[in-house]
């Protein structure tokens, strides 16, 4: 109960004040599909688990203890990836620009190469300061051939092809 008695009561300014608000209830969506156009899609390395990453690559290159500092098949795909327009990062991890089997060609064959030891053709190769990569199918040699030379890439001067299939 107030103390003073009612008459001397002030009373409350009534106008010019807005109503207290309530807290309105947010409205529950469900997640609602992103356009198509911004999705994301996914890099051909991680739908086709089979060519090597270029990490892997490096990962791989330390386990097997190989003489190569750097392998050169991942030194071209930097090569290839480094002459690319400004957005290349974006264009290659979406796999825009870099056709998907000329990628996956290339990781296949530096898995092979990695793995497989120096040859005494290929030590003296490095020593002249030349790139050999030892191909077994010729068809896979000219492929290789063909891409590099698309891309005007001359690093890779040699491309030897065993004798024995």
């Amino acid at each position: 109960m107030p103390s003073t008695p009612p008459a001397q009561q002030v009373p409350k300014a009534i106008t010019g004040k807005r109503p207290p608000t309530r807290k309105r209830k947010k409205i529950r969506r469900s997640h609602q599909p992103r356009p198509r156009s911004a999705r994301f899609i996914p890099p051909w390395t991680m739908t086709h688990p089979e060519p090597l990453s270029l990490r892997d690559m490096r990962k791989l290159r330390i386990e097997t203890g190989s003489l190569i500092p750097v392998s050169e098949i991942a030194r071209v795909c930097q090569m290839m990836l480094r002459r690319m327009e400004p957005g290349w990062q974006v264009d290659h991890f979406l796999e825009f620009q870099i056709k998907p089997r000329a990628l996956s060609l290339l990781q296949k064959e530096a898995e092979r190469f990695i793995i497989k030891r120096f040859t005494s053709a290929n030590n003296f190769a490095e020593r002249a300061g030349r790139t050999t990569v030892e191909v077994w199918d010729l068809q896979r040699a000219d492929e290789l051939r063909q891409m590099f030379k698309q891309l005007g890439i001359s690093a890779l001067k040699a491309l030897a092809v065993p004798e024995k299939f």
